[in-house]
């Protein structure tokens, strides 16, 4: 188009009036979600449960926050609305899934070095909790964060020389980072593994 005719187009147009009635952002649905589907992560729970994951997954990628947030987020945007319970419901379906989480990400990890992983790296977090209710899992102990006063987990993760995922591995938050190396079940089941 030349320029006098975007010239011309722009006279045509009240910019004044102009109105905008929605906004729809697909970007990270699009991009993030068909990786999310290629990795195999639609399979883990039922249709209902695995489309629910696939929209947090998608909106925490592109902007971290609370799942409350997101629940607001993904309703305000979008023509369907997600309500906070039914995404704890989910998380309630998923917390039994862990294992096939840990081989559905073993199996892309060497799926994407060739079917062997030669190189691993290994380290830990804490991750907080706000509240100062302990559990089983949930214990008071050293936080990385400076929050004593209140409950975390330990968090080990296993990684590809590139940085890809290969395993994680949850531990009570008053384990001693040091030994988790040694109580560690990720190289158990994913370093030892070579083709044939």
């Amino acid at each position: 188009m030349a320029q006098a005719d975007v010239e011309n187009n722009r006279n045509k147009v009240d910019v004044q009036s102009m109105v905008a009635e929605k906004t729809i952002i697909e970007g990270p649905e699009v991009v993030y979600g068909k990786i999310f589907d290629d990795l195999g992560f639609s399979e883990i729970l039922d249709k209902r449960s695995a489309s629910i994951l696939r929209s947090v997954v998608t909106e925490r990628t592109g902007s971290p926050e609370s799942k409350l947030a997101i629940s607001e987020r993904i309703s305000d945007m979008k023509d369907s609305s997600l309500s906070v319970d039914s995404i704890y419901r989910m998380m309630d379906k998923l917390a039994g899934k862990t294992d096939a989480i840990r081989e559905l990400v073993r199996k892309n990890a060497e799926r994407h070095q060739g079917g062997q992983v030669d190189v691993v790296f290994y380290d830990c977090t804490t991750l907080y909790f706000e509240s100062v209710k302990s559990d089983e899992i949930r214990k008071f102990r050293f936080s990385k964060d400076h929050k004593y006063h209140q409950t975390q987990v330990v968090l080990a993760v296993a990684t590809t020389g590139r940085g890809l995922p290969v395993d994680f591995q949850v531990f009570p938050g008053n384990t001693a980072e040091a030994s988790t190396l040694i109580q560690s079940k990720l190289f158990c089941t994913s370093i030892h593994r070579r083709p044939k």
